[in-house]
């Protein structure tokens, strides 16, 4: 556990090294407060950019304040997920390209748990950045639509959450895989890509357990209506699927002959 916890503090003190404890909560949060105040707004942008006939009006509907916190997670699940990948793709594969990682076990060093230790430091970086950016987007719906049942909040956050961090699980879990972070990122959101769009195909039955629903479930939760998937199976299948992830990485990292650079482990 001592071995487990030096490891967690050298890869949190990277992060501090490489400012991500700064730009990837400062993003989450401009996209989450800059949801509610655009829409609040888009009419006058509207107005001032369109070169419109003097006295024309724009008339937008209002979106209820659960409709605002929806197109946050949406704006989460696009340029969100894409920067949770590449703050996380190279965490493994810089290491072994280093030489960081060779030298680590060179000492009494669990290659379970150095992964779990990065598996962790990303979590670390993801929820709290997640929550960040989800409060200060709630926050100023509030002010500016109205509020939002506290419940409800809370509930689709913890739904959408579960997403993004399978995500990033995974994107660990290739950085051991691939030399390289831009392959591992670019395996990672290509299988996101890839789960999403397989709801389009799957029929009602199946779709349940494609944990990319869960972005989807939590958007119904915010504006009070009914999944027509069970979103209970949707969590277990996103929990189940995150937990074989760091299984088989584990397995891969202690059946690795070699963390030397520009060698390939045996696996």
């Amino acid at each position: 556990m001592r071995t487990w916890s030096l490891l967690y503090r050298k890869e949190c003190l990277d992060m501090i090294r490489h400012h991500k404890w700064i730009w990837v909560p400062l993003v989450f949060l401009l996209l989450g407060v800059s949801q509610p105040i655009t829409m609040k707004f888009l009419p006058d942008i509207l107005a001032a950019a369109g070169n419109l006939p003097e006295g024309t009006t724009i008339q937008i509907p209002t979106p209820s304040s659960g409709e605002i916190l929806g197109q946050t997670i949406g704006q989460f699940n696009s340029i969100g997920m894409l920067l949770l990948v590449l703050a996380t793709m190279g965490t493994i594969s810089s290491d072994i390209s280093s030489g960081v990682a060779a030298a680590l076990f060179t000492r009494t060093v669990s290659p379970i748990s150095y992964l779990l230790a990065k598996w962790a430091a990303a979590m670390t970086l993801t929820i709290p950045s997640f929550l960040i950016g989800y409060g200060g987007s709630w926050y100023y719906t509030v002010q500016l639509f109205g509020s939002v049942e506290v419940g409800t909040v809370l509930a689709a956050g913890i739904v959408a959450l579960g997403w993004f961090c399978l995500i990033v699980t995974l994107a660990v879990v290739l950085s051991l895989w691939f030399r390289s972070g831009a392959a591992a990122a670019f395996t990672a959101i290509g299988a996101a890509m890839a789960i999403s769009l397989m709801s389009f195909v799957l029929n009602e039955d199946t779709v349940s357990f494609l944990p990319s629903k869960l972005i989807e479930g939590a958007q119904l939760l915010l504006i009070d209506q009914i999944p027509s998937f069970s979103l209970t199976i949707t969590m277990m299948s996103s929990i189940v699927v995150g937990l074989l992830l760091l299984v088989v990485g584990g397995w891969s990292a202690k059946a690795r002959h070699s963390w030397l650079p520009h060698e390939k482990g045996a696996s």
